[in-house]
């Protein structure tokens, strides 16, 4: 394992941390931890290495970015995937994300499953799917009664991310 590997791990160990427990992952872990990616990889690489890192930043971001400004997600989760790309550049940021979604659907079943919730979102998703197909243009059927449980994204940007540099492709 890289040092940069063992850095990104710490990283996201913290944020799994900060994010259950504060459901935020805060600017003091991911700014850093962007300078980090960005330092280690000019130092090894020099202004490629800079590119590189800031190249991964800026997929990163642009990644989850569309999902904050619908409310779906929160900055520090943008955040933490833009410091992830800072240690793994644009393709492995882009690996990580595919891996994340992924999580992420895992995520969001279980944690519906645990609340009890989950006949009835699967229920609401069919009969949108229904309207949707029968009046040729999307519809989401909005939630009825108790709101949808709030996932802690950071978490599936950690298993994603953990899972990417496991598994290549």
């Amino acid at each position: 394992m890289d040092f940069i590997e063992i850095v990104l791990f710490i990283v996201l160990f913290i944020a799994i941390i900060t994010d259950l427990s504060y459901r935020k992952i805060p600017n003091a872990l991911t700014f850093p931890a962007m300078f980090c990616g960005v330092g280690v990889h000019i130092y090894s690489g020099g202004w490629g290495g800079l590119g590189f890192s800031t190249l991964g930043i800026v997929t990163g971001i642009g990644l989850l970015f569309v999902f904050y400004l619908f409310g779906m997600m929160g900055a520090g989760d943008v955040k933490l995937m833009g410091a992830v790309g800072s240690f793994l550049g644009p393709a492995g940021v882009f690996q990580a994300f595919l891996f994340t979604a992924l999580a992420g659907g895992i995520y969001a079943v279980a944690v519906l499953a645990v609340k009890g919730q989950l006949l009835r979102f699967v229920k609401r998703m069919v009969r949108s799917l229904y309207l949707s197909l029968a009046q040729r243009r999307p519809v989401l059927l909005p939630e009825e009664g108790q709101a949808l449980p709030v996932l802690c994204y950071g978490v599936a940007i950690a298993a994603g991310t953990v899972t990417s540099l496991f598994v290549k492709f």
